[in-house]
């Protein structure tokens, strides 16, 4: 059983006339849940996992200390209860049947809008079939319930500027349907200790996946000078509405290699989304990725050094009216020290994110990312 509360206060003062924003978020919420491990006949062995996770997320704002019309007050309360269980037929195969109830309410203090609710129940069913020690094929359908957030529903105002009199603004849509997805994957794993040389460690993964979405939540930006509704003036307008019959599909794959003295690893993903009805691309589809991984050891010291790159591809699959998007990619270093004896528990990590300062716009934001950032953490465990 966990409780937790996490609390979020941000401020933000205008310097060109003194106005003044104070926003903050919320989220309070438990997690209950319980794992059983018990035997049926002479050889299946079940692992059955059930649960309950509620939360409830607020936001409240104030501008120069009055309410602030483009960030109104609100709340959004989840309740989700579930059941699994891992079925292991002999050492081969696996049985992964499991049940899901979600339920959800977002409401808002704003006159006029009325509080956005849904429920769902949800099934999985997934399988593991061990063709060999090494060799493993995967496959599974599971469907996904999603609710709107708050800011997807509610949230309005000035999203950026694009010069004089000129700004995109956020236009709420607090008639939001949540998402509702019948997911398919198919799959294989290797895994293989000893590959190279003793104590390493070989890993590979492919996945295909298709995903039937039912009101897919799709934000878009859309830059005009024309005025648009939800914005009389230039710079267009961003919001979420949905899609009715969305589909996504595509694959993923990776190879990693453990070894006691060095690490490397590669991973790629794609992913292609449209909309069944007009044809159209769906928005905020992420680009084609791929992430290199590189490093050394040092055991007697305790030390690992290493490299991460990601490296993006321009995303020219938009719908129309939206940006496309440049390629990209960021180079992160880090430094870790974790001393063995009298320093033992104590561990250093030094790092610098974007190590070549690459100058890039992600996809579907208006801002340029952060630069060379270089970061420091000491921690003690006892």
């Amino acid at each position: 059983l966990v409780f937790y509360r996490n609390q979020t206060q941000i401020d933000e003062d205008r310097k060109i006339d003194g106005r003044s924003d104070e926003t903050e978020l919320t989220t309070t919420g438990l997690d209950l849940r319980n794992t059983m491990r018990f035997t049926t006949g002479s050889s299946i062995f079940h692992v059955l996992s059930f649960g309950l996770e509620q939360y409830e997320d607020t936001t409240e704002s104030e501008r120069d200390g009055q309410p602030r019309e483009s960030f109104p007050d609100g709340s959004q309360t989840v309740v989700s209860v579930y059941a699994q269980d891992e079925i292991l037929f002999g050492e081969r195969f696996t049985l992964i049947p499991g049940v899901r109830f979600d339920d959800y309410e977002s409401q808002a203090d704003q006159p006029g809008v009325e509080s956005n609710a849904d429920s769902a129940w949800s099934v999985k069913l997934g399988g593991n079939l061990r063709i060999t020690d090494w060799l493993a094929l995967v496959a599974s359908y599971n469907e996904a319930f999603r609710a709107p957030s708050i800011s997807e529903l509610y949230v309005s105002g000035v999203h950026f500027t694009c010069g004089p009199f000129c700004q995109n603004l956020f236009v709420p849509n607090p008639d939001l349907k949540p998402e509702k997805a019948h997911n398919k994957e198919i799959g294989l794993r290797l895994f293989k200790q000893d590959l190279l040389t003793g104590g390493d460690v070989g890993r590979f993964r492919a996945a295909f996946f298709r995903n039937d979405v039912t009101d897919f939540i799709e934000r878009r930006a859309t830059f005009t000078f024309a005025p648009v509704p939800g914005n009389p003036g230039p710079g267009g307008v961003s919001t979420s509405d949905n899609v009715t019959d969305a589909r996504l599909d595509g694959f993923e794959i990776e190879a990693i290699y453990d070894a006691p003295r060095w690490f490397a690893g590669l991973a790629y993903a794609q992913t292609r989304g449209d909309n069944e009805n007009t044809g159209e691309p769906l928005a905020g589809i992420s680009p084609d990725e791929w992430i290199a991984r590189l490093g050394l050891r040092f055991p007697a010291q305790g030390v690992e050094l290493g490299w991460l790159g990601r490296f993006v591809s321009a995303q020219n699959r938009v719908p129309e009216g939206d940006d496309p998007s440049e390629s990209y990619d960021v180079q992160d270093i880090w430094l870790t020290w974790t001393p063995s004896g009298r320093l033992g528990g104590l561990n250093v990590a030094l790092g610098v994110d974007n190590l070549l300062d690459a100058d890039y716009i992600p996809y579907q934001s208006a801002l340029v990312a952060p630069g060379r950032n270089v970061r420091a953490a000491l921690s003690y465990s006892f």
